[in-house]
């Protein structure tokens, strides 16, 4: 596509609040005013100097759901790049998960969210595209929050298919905790290399949003990776945990691939049950349990305990199981 065809006038663009900043440049939430006169809501990424690149005019042609859709690109008055590109109003994913201020995401949600990012990645595979960022901060939420969109492409690589990897110049910075051994050792990037980071995303999503490696240097990650995994968050289910470290095998024949993982979340199963008994015993990290609420069953503690989470409010804590209703029709899971 000839790039004078999504050339965006300066004058059509009215720049709005400061929605963040990064290493490649600022995004604003702007409007779009387009040749037939409709406004429209947008970001825009004022881009650095020298971070346009020929990926950018590409991902014109990208266009999934749960793919952050580039509208075209423009000049500033200072003659800088900036990215025009769909605005989503539900913030990032990782600002979601760690804000205090609304009740916890629900792990079925989270769980729903994980298949959507990995159908954004299967198209970005299938049309030879290596993103080299993904991780829950460039994962973005519409307004519902309903759909989960890929975004933020400053790293993101075109390759043929007798390529499909793309080694890094030694000056560019990368996000060294959500890279596997072969990017921290030689920048060698992959479709593998990004199933590492999924497995990295997936880590966050279910940690509340945690620092993966806090407190570490890159040396240290690589370090640690070579005999150690990060550990399975108390949120997260043990059948969600094997999915993780599946996409973390150091060797790159044997990690999973998108197909692998798309069937493997589909397989994933939450059981819902019913409380028929009122509790107001805070005893081993339990909490208030109400005639009538849904609790989604996480992980099994013990003989008379499973961990979950309520569906009304989304607070965590262990449910005594004889205060519960379970369908006899329904295999309870505890996802070991």
């Amino acid at each position: 596509m000839d790039k004078s065809t999504y050339l965006i006038k300066e004058s059509d663009l009215t720049f709005g609040k400061h929605l963040g900043h990064g290493y490649f440049g600022v995004v604003y939430c702007a409007h779009w005013r387009q040749p037939d006169g409709n406004r429209i809501e947008c970001a825009i990424k004022v881009l650095n100097q020298n971070h346009f690149t020929k990926e950018i005019m590409n991902m014109e042609n990208l266009r999934h759901e749960n793919i952050v859709h580039l509208y075209g690109f423009s000049f500033d008055h200072k003659r800088r790049v900036c990215i025009v590109i769909e605005y989503c109003e539900g913030g990032s994913l990782l600002e979601r998960l760690r804000d205090q201020e609304k009740p916890n995401v629900l792990v079925t949600k989270l769980l729903d969210y994980s298949e959507q990012i990995v159908k954004g990645m299967r198209y970005l595979e299938k049309n030879g595209c290596i993103h080299r960022d993904l991780a829950a901060r460039n994962v973005l939420l519409t307004q519902n929050e309903e759909v989960v969109k890929i975004g933020d492409f400053g790293l993101l690589r075109f390759v043929n298919s007798q390529q499909m990897k793309y080694h890094q110049s030694s000056n560019t910075p990368f996000p060294f905790a959500w890279c596997p051994p072969e990017v921290l050792l030689s920048r060698r990037y992959s479709n593998a290399s990004d199933v590492w980071a999924f497995g990295v995303t997936l880590w966050e999503l279910f940690s509340c949003g945690e620092d993966p490696y806090t407190g570490m240097n890159r040396q240290e990650v690589l370090e640690y990776i070579g005999k150690e995994r990060l550990p399975k968050t108390k949120n997260c289910s043990k059948e969600i945990y094997k999915i993780i470290r599946s996409c973390w095998e150091y060797d790159t024949a044997k990690r999973s691939n998108w197909l692998i993982l798309a069937d493997a979340l589909q397989d994933c199963k939450f059981s819902i049950v019913t409380a028929i008994e009122q509790s107001i015993v805070y005893r081993y990290g339990s909490f208030e349990i109400k005639v009538g609420h849904e609790y989604i069953v996480i992980n099994d503690v013990d003989a008379t305990h499973f961990y979950g989470q309520c569906k009304m409010t989304g607070v965590f804590g262990n449910i005594e199981k004889s205060l519960v209703k379970i369908d006899p029709n329904v295999k309870l899971t505890f996802n070991q």
